[in-house]
């Protein structure tokens, strides 16, 4: 059962104080509250300006990891020097790394035979909106009314089963998101665990402790993956099942946490 991180706090502060911390959050949900559009999950600014300070502190390096498009996420938050992760983890850029998944971009046609499919299938469902981000599709159904829920997942399923079933798409759950991506075994957690040991690689003496946080069940892939390594902390009231160690409630106690960090790292009085 994971434990709320303040009431752990004492235990684990000496090591986000004396290790290199490699912070990797998620966007939606995490470092903004979940909105009814996609286009409306916005930073604040005072969240904008936390991220700013952190990417400019020597003992840690910060990653935004996301199912959003790389260029979404980057004109979204818009602060230099972070890293981001885009597309779970098919697109990666920032500082001295610049990463495309060669499979990703192999299935880019069938992805979007598969986008073309949908958007017919759904013509006449109202409330839908088919995030097209290349190499993934989300469709959202936040406002399609709740008695027509499981007729819009009938819908989803019927038409991508085709290419679930010659294994070469698979989907997920989220947040009122379907999701579709190209069956690569690559995810979040593959994404984040490359990147952790790629630091190790490049930085051998170096005592790196991992962190990610998240809020849905794209998210659990990392947080298994932290289990050996590091710290995974969910964004939720109540999270019996997940694989995080930790949870917080919402993006104001990330907020609270990320100005803990840069106090013990000594960016703050």
């Amino acid at each position: 059962m994971p434990r709320h991180l303040f009431d752990a706090w004492e235990e684990i502060a000496p090591d986000f104080r004396e290790r290199y911390v490699m912070l990797f959050l998620d966007y939606d949900g995490t470092l903004t509250p979940m909105t009814e559009l996609p286009e409306s999950a916005r930073l604040t600014n005072r969240m904008k300006k936390l991220l700013s300070e952190l990417v400019l502190m020597e003992d840690i390096s910060l990653a935004i990891v996301s199912g959003r498009s790389l260029e979404q996420l980057k004109r979204f938050i818009g602060v230099s020097g972070l890293l981001y992760v885009g597309n779970h983890g098919f697109e990666i850029e920032g500082p001295s790394i610049r990463y495309t998944h060669s499979g990703a971009v192999e299935a880019k046609g069938f992805m979007q035979d598969i986008a073309a499919l949908l958007k017919t299938a759904f013509s006449s469902v109202q409330g839908i909106f088919i995030e097209n981000k290349t190499f993934t599709l989300s469709i959202h159904y936040r406002q399609v009314p709740e008695d027509k829920v499981d007729r819009t997942r009938m819908i989803f399923l019927k038409t991508i089963h085709p290419f679930l079933d010659k294994a070469q798409a698979i989907f997920t759950e989220g947040k009122k998101v379907l999701e579709v991506r190209p069956a690569l075994g690559w995810n979040k957690g593959t994404a984040v665990t490359w990147l952790y040991r790629r630091s190790l690689a490049a930085n051998p003496s170096r005592d790196i402790l991992p962190v990610y946080v998240g809020d849905d069940r794209t998210d659990e892939a990392a947080f298994h993956a932290m289990k050996d390594c590091g710290l995974g902390v969910k964004v939720a009231e109540n999270t019996p099942d997940s694989h995080a160690g930790y949870y917080l409630r919402t993006p104001d106690e990330i907020y609270d946490f990320l100005r803990r960090v840069q106090k013990l790292k000594g960016g703050v009085n």
